[in-house]
Order: C-alpha cells, then structure tokens, then sequence
C-alpha cells in the first residue's frame, strides 16, 4: 500500500521540480533582458546628461552676452576693446555686389598683417587662400625664418663616428 501511495506522488514531485527549473530558468532569462537593456540604455542616459548641460550652458552664456552688451552700452572703452577679440555690435557688410564685396576686403598679406573682424584678405604661400577677420597673419619671410629656426633647435643630428665601444676579452688560464 505504502508504494503504491509513493508511485502515486512521483508525478507531483516531478511536476515541482519542473516548475522550479522552468522559475529558475524564466528569472535567469529575465535577470539576462534586463542586463541587456540597462547595457542599451546606458549610452542614451549618457547623451541625455549631455544634452541636459549644454542647454544649462547656452542659458548661461545668454546671461553673460546680455551682462556684456549692457557693459558695452555703458562704458564705451569695454566696447573698443571687445572689438579686439571678435565681438562686434555693428554688422557686417552683406549683399554680393562689387561693392559690397570690395568694402570687405583688405588687401594681399604677403608680408603679413592684421584682417579686421568681419573683413577678409588674401594670404598664401603657395597659392592665394582667402583668410576671414579677426586673424593676425606672419609674413611669408617670417614664416620662413621660424620654419629654419625650428628645424635646427628640433632636428637631431647624426654622430660623424660611431661612439667608442669597448670589448673586453677575457683571457682563459
């Protein structure tokens, strides 16, 4: 009586250990979904932060433009002296006509110079390139004598002979 109580059982016993192995089986595989999408979202949350501080920094520059603007309205000086640096508050000539064309140019840098900001100059060692303000330009001279200058504090030199290489023998008794 007391096996056919057992064969009764062994179904339901191994109908639990089935279920336990298919939990088992179903949290591992969950466990793994979720690893993957944290792995996929990472990047994401990474790009979001990003996003997140250049909007706070294009706020805070906005904040200063309009600090310095007002800077510039009241004390003339502060003015002038941002021209210097590429910050200007009158625009820039427009229009694609000679004229307008011809009253942004500066003229050839061969022997270098200063383009103003919002005007343009040809420059050019091996050909004309067209060069926008503000930009200091170093004369075609210039540049050749720090070209010289540079190779003969950087270059190194090779010795005229090989460096002495002593050979001791060693003598057997």
């Amino acid at each position: 009586m007391w096996n056919w109580f057992k064969k009764l059982l062994e179904p339901v016993q191994s109908t639990t250990a089935d279920l336990n192995s298919a939990a088992d089986a179903g949290k591992s595989f969950g466990q793994f979904l979720a690893d993957g999408i944290n792995l996929a979202m990472a990047p994401l949350k990474v790009l979001i932060s990003s996003i997140k501080w250049v909007l706070e920094k294009l706020d805070e520059v906005k904040q200063r433009s309009e600090k310095t603007r007002e800077l510039a309205q009241s004390n003339p000086a502060v003015a002038a002296a941002a021209g210097n640096y590429g910050i200007t508050w009158k625009p820039a000539p427009k229009g694609n006509s000679a004229a307008d064309i011809a009253a942004k140019y500066t003229g050839e840098y061969d022997n270098g110079g200063y383009i103003p900001l919002g005007k343009f100059g040809v420059v050019g060692e091996h050909g004309p390139e067209i060069i926008n303000g503000p930009a200091q330009v170093t004369g075609r001279r210039n540049t050749a004598a720090m070209a010289v200058a540079a190779s003969m504090l950087f270059s190194g030199y090779q010795a005229a002979a090989a460096p002495l290489q002593f050979y001791y023998r060693r003598r057997r008794r």
